[in-house]
């Protein structure tokens, strides 16, 4: 078995994964992911008031989020879009953290959370 296969685990019947992390099994609701962040093979999820790092790829995590309501806005992080406070210029505020917007995820970014008009 595949290493990050043992990291998450989806539970297809409700909103919440396991996350391993520290020798310890988080149960997280995804509706209360603020944002993920890539660190090389390993990812760090804030949720709620609470960070933690798990051994994963950022590129299998979201697949394993599936169709969540977490945006790719930059090739290091994937937001809620529902939690960003304000967008100024190339910067998403949320929770006192500024994450940058990429110039190559920009244009799918906006698509993906302005309503079309």
């Amino acid at each position: 078995m595949q290493g990050a296969m043992k990291e998450v685990k989806a539970e297809s019947e409700s909103n919440f994964i396991l996350l391993k992390s520290d020798k310890k099994l988080y149960r997280v609701n995804v509706n209360d992911i603020n944002y993920i962040e890539a660190h090389g093979d390993y990812v760090k999820v804030h949720y709620s008031n609470i960070s933690i790092v798990i051994h994963d790829t950022f590129q299998n995590l979201l697949s394993q989020l599936g169709n969540s309501k977490l945006v790719r806005e930059h090739k290091s992080f994937a937001i809620a879009s529902n939690k960003s406070e304000h967008i100024e210029g190339n910067t998403i505020k949320i929770n006192d953290k500024t994450i940058p917007i990429g110039q190559t995820y920009r244009s799918a970014f906006f698509k993906k959370i302005l309503p079309e008009r």
